[in-house]
């Protein structure tokens, strides 16, 4: 009886493992500054996430877009799937520059986007409804080329260097958008930032350093789970 509880135990041990094995998975990073950044001594989040999908015995996916590596720098850790869109160097992309890059970012058929965008609105003369119109159109670019996509949105993160005004408006936003989204029949989800702290958690007020690259990291592979992409 003994042997054949530890096989039963054994069995259903195997069949965990084989349950986190699934279909290639292209995931796009798709966002700001916030995505791009990543120099020693940090190493962005999608450092981070790819290790926490990893660690947690996920395989099958890819990160996928344009860029590649991280910006500002070498980072302080290297990993197999850098890829990313958005971002670059450039400090103010905003949803508007997201709705052009959509356009091309759609080619590397990504299953999961992980969009982060509209932080950088306010300060460039981007209206509260131009940057929902903006999320929007962004979102349906890839619901249009794949009707089964999973958009994570997160809400942006705090930052010092701005009015905490900017901020809520953006936060006002994407939650409008999620709905509107959502009954337009699309699987949006929303990922909460909230959590990061401008003092503890960047390197400048705004961009990241190891702790809040982490922090962003996991609410993002916490709403991976959620949304049962793996």
């Amino acid at each position: 009886m003994k042997n054949r509880y530890l096989l039963v135990l054994m069995a259903s041990a195997c069949l965990s493992v084989a349950s986190l094995t699934v279909d290639a998975q292209n995931i796009m990073p798709f966002g700001d500054s916030i995505t791009a950044f990543g120099a020693a001594p940090q190493s962005s989040y999608r450092y981070w996430l790819y290790a926490d999908l990893t660690n947690a015995g996920f395989s099958g996916f890819n990160f996928v877009g344009n860029q590649n590596g991280v910006a500002g720098g070498a980072p302080a850790n290297s990993w197999p799937l850098q890829h990313y869109e958005g971002g670059g160097g450039d400090d103010s992309i905003t949803t508007a520059d997201g709705v052009g890059l959509a356009q091309s970012a759609v080619g590397y058929s990504p299953d999961v986007v992980l969009l982060e965008l509209g932080a950088n609105d306010p300060q460039n003369g981007i209206t509260p409804g131009q940057s929902e119109t903006n999320l929007e159109q962004i979102i349906q670019t890839f619901a249009s080329a794949n009707s089964g996509v999973i958009v994570l949105i997160a809400t942006p993160p705090r930052d010092a260097n701005q009015p905490h005004a900017n901020i809520a408006r953006e936060d006002a936003i994407i939650g409008k958008v999620v709905h509107t989204e959502k009954k337009a029949g699309v699987n949006v989800l929303l990922v909460s930032l909230a959590g990061y702290n401008p003092h503890n958690d960047t390197s400048d007020g705004t961009h990241p350093n190891v702790k809040g690259e982490q922090y962003i990291a996991k609410q993002f592979f916490n709403a991976l789970k959620k949304a049962k992409v793996f």
